[in-house]
């Protein structure tokens, strides 16, 4: 496997997290459907996060950055999925209050923004910086979000 088979790995990995992310929002959409609105918004975006990494896929310039692996494991990105993956499972149980939905969001979102995955670094290809810098503002942006609705809560 090349270097650039692995960088493209990550690049992926990167992007399943993220759908995953969406895949929880709207499944918190679903349970919460008073909420749907913030709910469906954040799921949209994170698809577009998605989809941005997958268009790093398209040329293997630029990857190198992807190759650094205490910026980017992708056992750890894994691992992280899956985690996200089974929380989507459990919202469809019930039993989880909107207030634990917005939480367990902030604490995602939070944990994206302030890994090293999302912040660029000198040696970064211009446009995986832009893609990351990007990313890390919006993720920034969603956490924000997700706290005044979880202010919000809290006033009610």
């Amino acid at each position: 496997m090349t270097q650039g088979d692995d960088a493209q790995r990550v690049v992926e990995a990167l992007a399943a997290h993220e759908y995953a992310v969406g895949e929880l929002y709207a499944a918190y959409a679903l349970r919460f459907p008073h909420e749907a609105a913030i709910w469906h918004a954040l799921a949209d975006e994170e698809r577009g996060h998605g989809d941005a990494l997958h268009s790093l896929r398209r040329t293997d310039e630029g990857l190198s950055a992807f190759l650094d692996a205490s910026r980017f494991d992708p056992r750890h990105i894994a691992e992280g999925t899956s985690r996200v993956r089974e929380l989507s499972e459990v919202v469809g149980y019930g039993g989880m209050s909107l207030r634990e939905a917005l939480s367990t969001a902030i604490e995602l979102e939070r944990s994206m923004a302030e890994s090293r995955a999302f912040q660029t670094v000198a040696t970064d290809d211009p446009a995986v910086g832009r893609i990351l810098a990007r990313l890390r503002e919006q993720t920034l942006h969603h956490v924000e979000r997700l706290q005044r609705a979880l202010a919000g809560l809290t006033r009610h």
